[in-house]
């Protein structure tokens, strides 16, 4: 599994193969301790997950709506149908749109045979470039 890294003013998590409970906790700890101002945008590119275990997406939902709520853009992209009928098993109302979002935006983006980015607070990204909301 790849750690979160800063490039281009962005942090960038890009977890790939068989997320372990464990795995997706580290994320959220590692997505909720990133020093990540107002200027910076997080993306969580998924599209190398191939699991993922549900007893841990309510640490990582949880971690995404705080992020969304105190005003960071976060950005995901690449989240397969299979991944999102299992975070809407282990997510709560809240936390589920977030991922419901990140595959509407990817299936949109494949259609276009472009990688599709959703944002969830601030500007949307799109293939070529971020447009403000």
């Amino acid at each position: 599994m790849r750690q979160l890294r800063l490039q281009n003013d962005e942090w960038i998590e890009t977890p790939a193969g068989w997320l372990s409970r464990q795995d997706l906790e580290a994320i959220a700890d590692r997505l909720l301790h990133a020093p990540v101002s107002l200027s910076r945008r997080i993306i969580i590119d998924w599209s190398r997950v191939r699991h993922c275990d549900f007893r841990g997406l309510p640490a990582l939902g949880a971690a995404l709506v705080r992020l969304r709520d105190s005003g960071v853009t976060v950005i995901g992209f690449g989240l397969s149908d299979y991944l999102l009928a299992i975070a809407l098993v282990g997510l709560s109302t809240d936390e589920a749109e977030i991922f419901a979002d990140f595959a509407e935006e990817t299936g949109r983006s494949s259609a276009r045979g472009a990688p599709g980015p959703v944002v969830l607070a601030g500007a949307r990204a799109t293939p070529w470039g971020v447009m403000e909301n």
